[in-house]
């Protein structure tokens, strides 16, 4: 397995698909077109968002995206990047795998000058990356909702 890494900018219609198919796979209860995935990553800061593509041999088995924000701490510009979408078949599905897509994601973005990654995952990827990964857990997310119209029509 070979792990690359392209631009949003850099993926061609073709790969995109491939991502998207492999989305539909992991995530069955929900699908993503290439326009969604168009509008989701070039709609950054930057332009364009990173991929960590894992690769056997020319076939993408696997994908994680960054997106990329710029954030103000102490008046200071700092580039960070949204982990999001980690995916791998299930026929390629394992620990090496997992970590190779996870840690060579950081590596890449740290070398690119990026400040820190943050990420929100989901209930199966969350013990893999605090405990198998040492990941920190820096909080929790809630969300709150209110009704846009309370008690009318």
């Amino acid at each position: 397995m070979n792990v690359i890494y392209r631009k949003t900018t850099e993926l061609s219609d073709s790969d995109i698909e491939n991502i998207c198919g492999i989305f539909s796979e992991v995530f069955p209860e929900h699908t993503r077109s290439v326009t969604y995935f168009k509008n989701e990553f070039l709609n950054t800061d930057l332009g364009y968002s990173f991929h960590g593509l894992l690769m056997d041999g020319e076939k993408i088995v696997g994908s994680q995206s960054y997106i990329p924000f710029v954030y103000m701490v102490d008046g200071i510009e700092k580039e960070v990047a949204l982990s999001v979408d980690t995916m791998i078949l299930k026929d390629y599905r394992n620990f090496d795998n997992i970590f190779d897509l996870l840690s060579k994601g950081h590596k890449f973005l740290k070398e690119s000058g990026f400040a820190f990654v943050f990420g929100f995952p989901n209930d199966n990827a969350y013990p893999l990356l605090t405990k198998g990964l040492r990941e920190k857990d820096i909080g929790n997310l809630s969300t709150y909702v209110l009704p846009y119209k309370i008690g009318g029509c």
